[in-house]
């Protein structure tokens, strides 16, 4: 218990990891631009020396086959996935983790967020269907700016607008020349204080808000280009807008009642025209979901125990038994959403959620399928000792994929979501590069597809 209670102290609490400009490593100009994925490997391959001296090193997509098969991440790496959650077992991981974490925000008296003010930003409010999202909006560095770039930012589940990660990696974005717009989705921050009755929706939904988000951008703020830097689930959901966004309009599940309303592909470039930086998605997200079946405590699975206790908390804010089943709190949110009166059971309702969610189905082919839509810039970085669990899946799936617009990098070490701990000047260097309209990856057109995606 005593180390325990260490864990949620000193090296385990949240610390702050700016930009250094003049400590980055980026690539110059290529002429032609790099696909995303060449240009993965190669910004990888400059910023690497940036790393801890006994990290191993990364590894990207043309690393993931191995005499033909996928390699086990875990055994290349040095992890015990049974151990991968654990302190004894992944102490760095964990520690990581939770130096980027959002803290717990503190509120005034009749329940909103005080959050002291960020440089260059005001409030704003983003219409979306059904709705807004709150957010703020911050003006480019004058010295650097990008005419007409916005990148758009967002959090992981459970998470907010607040903390130094956040403040630290939007200030980095207005340094580097765009136009930032941090937004906290359904379901957490000022927009759930503000709109309780907004249930998340693990991507159905929120892959309408975001194309709604890069539209209002270019309406109504002038932006040429927009980009996206997201988190965790928020992060999958925004794979999932790459892929129904894409080259081929998504039609075979127009008539899903839980998923009618899924956005359409834009007309002409995609809403996310500068691309997607996404940080520790969860694609294997059932088997994910899964583990959360048994009961974990801070001793046996310190990540795990702290996300159950989230998810307590959430379903007790709106009134329902609690759980600690991820399974059963995802049903509990498609039934505030309004879903659960299209269908005669929550069981035939939980069937086409998981069609809708899991990429793994068909020995990846499904997630292969969508990912080969895909047609804006789309870099994942990835680690393996990330302690949710996410790292085979990601090498599963995207060592299948060929689509030159996605690149992925796994990393040894950053836990989950915590490469800036890790190494913020290296994190810096290939954040920034991505988006950088000269330094970074150009879209390639999209192959055609055997099976509609």
């Amino acid at each position: 218990m005593m180390l325990a209670a260490g864990a949620l102290t000193g090296c385990f609490s949240e610390q702050s990891f700016p930009m250094h400009e003049h400590r980055l490593l980026r690539l110059e100009a290529q002429q032609p631009s790099l696909s995303t994925r060449a240009w993965t490997a190669a910004a990888n391959a400059k910023a690497a020396p940036l790393l801890p001296v006994l990290q191993k090193s990364p590894i990207t997509q043309d690393d993931f086959l191995k005499d033909g098969r996928t390699i086990n991440v875990y055994r290349h790496f040095g992890y015990d996935p049974d151990e991968i959650d654990s302190l004894l077992g992944n102490w760095k991981g964990l520690e990581d983790t939770a130096q980027v974490a959002s803290p717990v925000p503190d509120k005034d008296p009749k329940g909103h967020i005080l959050r002291p003010a960020w440089r260059g930003f005001r409030q704003v409010e983003v219409p979306v269907d059904g709705g807004v999202l709150y957010g703020r909006l911050g003006e480019p560095d004058p010295r650097h700016e990008i005419p007409g770039s916005y990148i758009v930012f967002t959090h992981g589940l459970f998470g907010t607008l607040d903390g130094f990660d956040t403040e630290n990696q939007v200030e980095a974005l207005r340094r580097a020349g765009h136009h930032v717009l941090a937004i906290e989705m359904r379901g957490h921050g000022e927009t759930n204080i503000c709109h309780p009755e907004y249930a998340v929706s693990f991507g159905i939904r929120e892959s309408s808000d975001f194309i709604a988000v890069a539209q209002w951008l270019k309406k109504t703020q002038g932006a040429k280009r927009v980009g996206m830097v997201s988190f965790s689930l928020t992060g999958y959901e925004a794979l999932l807008t790459a892929w129904l966004d894409g080259a081929k309009p998504v039609e075979r599940f127009d008539h899903v009642p839980l998923l009618m309303d899924l956005p359409r592909r834009s007309d002409g470039e995609p809403a996310y025209n500068a691309g997607m930086f996404v940080v520790s998605p969860p694609v294997d997200l059932g088997t994910i979901a899964d583990s959360f079946e048994k009961h974990y405590t801070v001793l046996d699975g310190p990540c795990h125990s702290i996300f159950q206790g989230h998810l307590v908390e959430r379903m007790s804010l709106v009134q329902e038994n609690p759980t600690t089943s991820m399974w059963g709190w995802a049903m509990s949110e498609l039934v505030r959403n309004g879903w659960g009166r299209s269908y005669a059971s929550t069981q035939e309702m939980r069937a086409d959620f998981v069609r809708f969610i899991d990429l793994r189905q068909g020995d990846w082919s499904e997630g292969v399928r969508r990912m080969e839509n895909v047609r804006a810039p789309v870099l994942i970085m990835s680690a393996a000792n990330d302690p949710m669990g996410t790292a085979q899946g990601i090498v599963d799936l995207f060592s299948r994929v060929k689509n030159p617009n996605i690149g992925v990098v796994m990393l040894g070490g950053g836990g989950h979501m915590g490469f800036p701990a890790l190494s913020a000047d290296y994190y810096y260097s290939v954040m920034t590069g991505f988006f950088d309209p000269q330094r970074g990856p150009e879209a390639r057109p999209v192959r055609e597809l055997a099976k509609a995606p």
